[in-house]
């Protein structure tokens, strides 16, 4: 159901209010929306705000996992500026996942689980360069 006329505009104004205090370099043409529910990740992008508790972080662009020439986004993983401290983030978003894996006439069916990819995560923040690795639930 799409947001009422008064509310997304008021949502707007919520944005570049928090983009001018934080980030006054951000052209306030491009502002995105203000993203408090991340279940639809892939349509979290560049200029939205992500408010998680009381922090809000500035979306500049899904990452990628680059190897063999090949990018392959990942847009559950958002490259972010936390917003009150100007440090840059990474955002990792769970969500959950099932799928077949076949080697051969085996098939294994696998799934994604949120505490080992967050387990996994915060072990390797420092290879992230320079950037904090957050698994958000």
């Amino acid at each position: 159901m799409p947001m009422p006329l008064d509310e997304r505009a008021q949502e707007q104004a919520q944005v570049r209010d928090l983009l001018q205090t934080y980030c006054p370099q951000f052209a306030s043409s491009r502002c995105g929306r203000l993203v408090t529910d991340t279940t639809e990740f892939t349509r979290i992008g560049y200029g939205d705000i992500i408010r998680l508790q009381d922090d809000h972080y500035f979306a500049y662009r899904d990452e990628a996992e680059r190897r063999f020439g090949l990018e392959d986004p990942k847009y559950w993983v958002k490259r972010c500026r936390h917003l009150e401290s100007g440090d840059n983030k990474i955002l990792k978003l769970v969500f959950h996942e099932r799928f077949p894996l076949r080697i051969g006439q085996l098939e294994i069916q696998c799934h994604r689980s949120s505490e080992i990819v967050g387990s996994v995560s915060n072990k390797i923040t420092h290879l992230a360069k320079g950037c904090t690795v957050w698994v958000v639930a």
